[in-house]
Protein backbone atom coordinates (compact mmCIF):
# COMPACT_ATOMS: atom_id res chain seq x y z
CA UNK A 1 0.00 0.00 0.00
CA UNK A 2 2.56 2.13 0.57
CA UNK A 3 4.53 2.08 -2.64
CA UNK A 4 0.98 2.67 -4.11
CA UNK A 5 0.38 5.64 -2.13
CA UNK A 6 3.77 7.23 -3.18
CA UNK A 7 3.12 6.30 -6.34
CA UNK A 8 -0.32 8.35 -6.23
CA UNK A 9 -2.11 4.93 -7.27
CA UNK A 10 -5.44 5.09 -6.53
CA UNK A 11 -5.87 2.43 -4.14
CA UNK A 12 -7.34 0.38 -0.94
CA UNK A 13 -6.76 -2.69 0.83
CA UNK A 14 -8.65 -5.70 0.53
CA UNK A 15 -10.75 -6.92 3.06
CA UNK A 16 -11.90 -10.18 4.25
CA UNK A 17 -14.99 -10.63 6.17
CA UNK A 18 -13.78 -10.24 9.87
CA UNK A 19 -11.54 -6.90 8.61
CA UNK A 20 -15.03 -5.56 7.54
CA UNK A 21 -16.71 -5.84 10.37
CA UNK A 22 -13.66 -4.58 12.12
CA UNK A 23 -13.39 -1.33 10.40
CA UNK A 24 -13.85 1.68 12.51
CA UNK A 25 -15.47 3.85 9.16
CA UNK A 26 -17.81 0.95 8.31
CA UNK A 27 -19.37 0.83 11.39
CA UNK A 28 -19.42 4.59 12.07
CA UNK A 29 -21.68 4.71 8.47
CA UNK A 30 -23.90 2.08 10.10
CA UNK A 31 -23.09 -0.17 7.38
CA UNK A 32 -23.41 -3.23 9.23
CA UNK A 33 -27.01 -4.08 11.90
CA UNK A 34 -27.73 -6.71 13.96
CA UNK A 35 -30.60 -9.82 13.47
CA UNK A 36 -31.38 -12.59 15.46
CA UNK A 37 -30.55 -15.93 13.77
CA UNK A 38 -31.05 -19.29 16.34
CA UNK A 39 -31.17 -16.93 19.40
CA UNK A 40 -27.92 -15.80 18.83
CA UNK A 41 -27.18 -12.52 17.20
CA UNK A 42 -25.79 -12.07 13.92
CA UNK A 43 -24.08 -9.06 12.36
CA UNK A 44 -25.23 -8.85 8.64
CA UNK A 45 -24.92 -6.24 5.55
CA UNK A 46 -27.31 -3.16 6.75
CA UNK A 47 -29.64 -1.74 4.24
CA UNK A 48 -28.08 0.81 1.71
CA UNK A 49 -28.56 3.79 0.77
CA UNK A 50 -29.65 5.08 3.72
CA UNK A 51 -32.68 7.51 3.54
CA UNK A 52 -33.01 9.78 6.26
CA UNK A 53 -37.06 9.44 6.13
CA UNK A 54 -36.77 5.56 5.06
CA UNK A 55 -33.65 4.24 6.21
CA UNK A 56 -34.81 0.91 5.90
CA UNK A 57 -34.57 -2.11 7.98
CA UNK A 58 -34.36 -5.83 8.17
CA UNK A 59 -37.16 -7.78 9.51
CA UNK A 60 -36.56 -11.40 8.29
CA UNK A 61 -32.96 -12.37 8.13
CA UNK A 62 -34.32 -15.70 5.92
CA UNK A 63 -34.67 -19.24 6.79
CA UNK A 64 -32.57 -21.02 8.90
CA UNK A 65 -29.72 -22.91 7.15
CA UNK A 66 -30.99 -26.47 6.09
CA UNK A 67 -34.62 -25.39 6.30
CA UNK A 68 -35.35 -26.53 2.82
CA UNK A 69 -32.37 -29.74 2.77
CA UNK A 70 -35.88 -32.41 2.42
CA UNK A 71 -37.33 -30.35 -0.45
CA UNK A 72 -33.67 -29.94 -2.41
CA UNK A 73 -32.02 -33.44 -1.20
CA UNK A 74 -35.39 -35.40 -1.64
CA UNK A 75 -37.41 -33.25 -4.14
CA UNK A 76 -34.64 -32.40 -6.40
CA UNK A 77 -31.80 -34.88 -5.97
CA UNK A 78 -33.84 -37.30 -5.54
CA UNK A 79 -32.28 -39.34 -2.60
CA UNK A 80 -34.43 -41.39 -0.51
CA UNK A 81 -35.38 -40.81 3.02
CA UNK A 82 -33.02 -43.35 4.31
CA UNK A 83 -30.24 -41.61 2.77
CA UNK A 84 -30.80 -38.66 3.81
CA UNK A 85 -31.40 -40.04 7.70
CA UNK A 86 -27.90 -41.66 7.21
CA UNK A 87 -26.13 -39.02 5.67
CA UNK A 88 -27.28 -37.06 8.79
CA UNK A 89 -26.42 -39.74 10.98
CA UNK A 90 -23.15 -39.31 9.52
CA UNK A 91 -22.47 -35.60 10.24
CA UNK A 92 -22.78 -34.87 6.49
CA UNK A 93 -26.06 -32.55 6.16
Amino acid sequence: MTLLEEAHVPSGPIYNVADMLADEHFNARGLFEEVEVNGKPLKIPGMAPKFSRTPGRTDWPGPAVGAFNDEILGGLLGISAADQAKLKDDGII
